[in-house]
C-alpha cells in the first residue's frame, strides 16, 4: 500500500486500528507534503508516536506492505519560447507519462497526467490517438506534485531564468495532461483529498481545474464531491454531428445532456459555471456562424471561454486559424457578454501545449 495513495481520513482510520491515536496522520502529513520527507514521514519536524516506524514496517490494512515510491522524473525538456518544461514520467511497471510545469508572472502551473493513453480518442489530441494503457494511482497522479515541489527546489536557475523567485512551488494545478480524468474517480478524489487537505499540499480550490470531455456519469460524481475546485469542459463543437466526430464522447454523453447538468447544478448551488474550452481548428469549427451559435449555446451557463488555437502534432492534417478570424470570433462572444480569452499554449516548440503529449 503506498502511503501516497491514502487521503489523511485512510491514514487516521489504520492508525486507530493499530492502536494509534489518528492525530498522528496530521503530522505525518506535515512531515510527508510540506517538508518533503517523502520517504520517511514519521521522523520530520512535527511530533509523531514512536511507535509510526514500526507501524509502517508492519504490513498495511490491505496485507502488503507500505511503500513510499514515487513515479520518476526524466530529464525535462525546456521550451526556447516561455520557458515550460516537459517531463516524462516514468512509472513502475515501465510505462511512461507525461507532466508540464508551466511558469507565469505571478505562479507556477503543473499540468499533471491521470492515464497513460486515454480512451476518448478526440482527432485534435495526439494523446487520443496512443489509445488507453490504464488508470494511474492516487500516489502516482499526487507523485507528479511532489516531484515538480522537489525538482522547482532543487533548481533555482530555471526558475530565475522564467522569471519568478527560487522559492516559487506549484500554485495551480490541471488535470490536463494525458488522460480524462472522470474516468479515473478513484485516484481522482483522492488526489483532491491530498491537494486541497489543509495538513498535506494545501491548494485552494480555486487553483485546481479538473478538465473533462463531457464524461456525465463523473461529472455527477465529481460535483457531488462538493470539492470546489474549477470544471473545465472541453466543448470544441457545437453541431452534435461535428462533435460526434471529432469526439466520439458525444455519443455516449450528448453534448445537450451535459449542458443541462451544468444548468440544473448551478442553479442549485451545487456547482460553480464551468470554463469552457474550444480549440480552435481551422475550416472546422472556426466561422463565425459558428461563434454566434457557440454564444446561444452556453449564454445561460455564465461560463469564462478559453479559445485554444490548434497545436499541430505528427500525422494530423488540422491547423490553427489565422490570428485574425481567431480574434473575430473572440469578439463576437465577448459582444455577446461572455468573457473569453485566447490561451495560446506554452511549450509548443517541445510538443508539450494542450493535445500535443504523446508517448
Amino acid at each position: 500500500m503506498n502511503f501516497y495513495s491514502c487521503t489523511r481520513a485512510d491514514l487516521a482510520l489504520a492508525l486507530q486500528q493499530a492502536n494509534i491515536p489518528a492525530i498522528h496522520s496530521e503530522a505525518l502529513y506535515k512531515n510527508a507534503y510540506r517538508h518533503g520527507n517523502i520517504t520517511a514521514p514519521w521522523s520530520g519536524p512535527h511530533s509523531t508516536s514512536k511507535d509510526l516506524e514500526t507501524f509502517f514496517l508492519s504490513p498495511s490494512p490491505a496485507g502488503s506492505p507500505w511503500t513510499f515510491s514515487l513515479p520518476e522524473f526524466e530529464a525535462p525538456l525546456e521550451s526556447t519560447e516561455d520557458h515550460a518544461l516537459k517531463f516524462g514520467v516514468r512509472l513502475a511497471d515501465g510505462y511512461v507519462v507525461e507532466a508540464v510545469l508551466m511558469p507565469e508572472k505571478t505562479r507556477l502551473t503543473l499540468c499533471v497526467s491521470t492515464q497513460a493513453g486515454c480512451r476518448q480518442a478526440c482527432s485534435f489530441c495526439h494523446t487520443g490517438r496512443m489509445g488507453f494503457t490504464r488508470n494511474l494511482s492516487t500516489a502516482e497522479i499526487i507523485g507528479q506534485v511532489l516531484q515538480a515541489q522537489q525538482w522547482a527546489a532543487a533548481h533555482p536557475e530555471w526558475l530565475e531564468r522564467a522569471g519568478l523567485p527560487v522559492t516559487q512551488r506549484v500554485t495551480n494545478l490541471v488535470c490536463m495532461g494525458m488522460g480524462e480524468p472522470l474516468d479515473n474517480l478513484e485516484a481522482l478524489r483522492g488526489m483532491l483529498e491530498i491537494l486541497l487537505d489543509p495538513f498535506g499540499l494545501q491548494l485552494a480550490p480555486r487553483k485546481v481545474t479538473v478538465s473533462t470531455a463531457g464524461h456525465l456519469d463523473g461529472l455527477r460524481e465529481l460535483v457531488s464531491w462538493n470539492t470546489g475546485v474549477q470544471i473545465a469542459l472541453s466543448l470544441h463543437a457545437v453541431d452534435p454531428a461535428l462533435r460526434r466526430k471529432i469526439m466520439p464522447i458525444e455519443g455516449r454523453f450528448p453534448l445537450e445532456q451535459v449542458l443541462a447538468f451544468f444548468q440544473e447544478a448551478i442553479a442549485a448551488g451545487t456547482s460553480k459555471p464551468p470554463l469552457v474550452q474550444y480549440t480552435m481548428i481551422a475550416g472546422v469549427n472556426d466561422s463565425l456562424d459558428i461563434a454566434h451559435q457557440l454564444s446561444a449555446l452556453v449564454h445561460g451557463l455564465k461560463p469564462k471561454v478559453n479559445l485554444i488555437p490548434f497545436n499541430p502534432f505528427p500525422g494530423s492534417a488540422f491547423k490553427a486559424p489565422s490570428r485574425e478570424r481567431l480574434f473575430a470570433f473572440q469578439d463576437i462572444l465577448k459582444q455577446a457578454g461572455i468573457p473569453t480569452s485566447t490561451r495560446f499554449s506554452k511549450g509548443k516548440d517541445i510538443r508539450a501545449a494542450c493535445g500535443q503529449l504523446h508517448v
